[in-house]
């Protein structure tokens, strides 16, 4: 009922959004840096999942913000040294360029697999749950038919989720090796763009 409880919020309404669950993000030093929210057009049916996503979710991104700041405060230092002194300091600039496209290619490979890494460890934490809830239940001698199926659903959802997330990770650590030799051959070779 968040229309409700915010009344004079058009965008809401206009949206017909029933839930919203919003987290502050903290930069390293506790200072508030921004906002994750989310809008639901229904009610929040696991609010404690939701929340857990979310808090999960907080930390990386409140990380890369800050290191997307910290790199573009890097970057300024270096072209203010770079021009005051260019002539002094080209050959070192190329050493520089080099390593930091090294450090761009090792940020977007960890980007890469950390994604689906991310999706299996969440859906590993909902499998956890739904087993602990299902053996709470078995051994109270209170699981239902229903009960059951529904976490067997879960089950295997989460267990679906992780084995197609691991296996990315797995192809994407491949597919960087592989390219990673390839660089080492001096033969030409044609290769599908698209695939890649």
């Amino acid at each position: 009922n968040v229309c409700a409880k915010y009344p004079e919020d058009q965008l809401l309404a206009d949206m017909n959004i029933k839930g919203y669950v919003g987290i502050p993000l903290h930069d390293s030093s506790g200072t508030v840096v921004g906002l994750l929210a989310g809008l639901f057009e229904h009610s929040i049916q696991d609010p404690e999942m939701v929340s857990d996503t979310f808090q999960f979710f907080e930390g990386r991104i409140s990380a890369e913000l800050e290191r997307n700041n910290m790199v573009q405060e890097l970057k300024t230092l270096e072209l203010q040294e770079a021009l005051s002194s260019l002539e002094a300091t080209q050959e070192q600039m190329i050493e520089q360029e080099k390593l930091a496209s090294l450090g761009r290619l090792v940020a977007g490979v960890a980007h890469e697999i950390n994604t689906p890494l991310s999706v299996a460890i969440l859906a590993n934490s909902t499998l956890e749950s739904s087993v602990n809830l299902l053996s709470s239940s078995f051994n109270s001698e209170t699981l239902t038919k229903q009960n059951l199926k529904k976490y067997c659903s879960q089950i295997a959802e989460a267990s679906s989720l992780i084995s197609y997330n691991l296996s990315r990770s797995a192809e994407l650590v491949m597919n960087f090796k592989q390219i990673s030799s390839e660089q080492i051959n001096d033969e030409v070779k044609s290769i599908d763009l698209h695939q890649w």
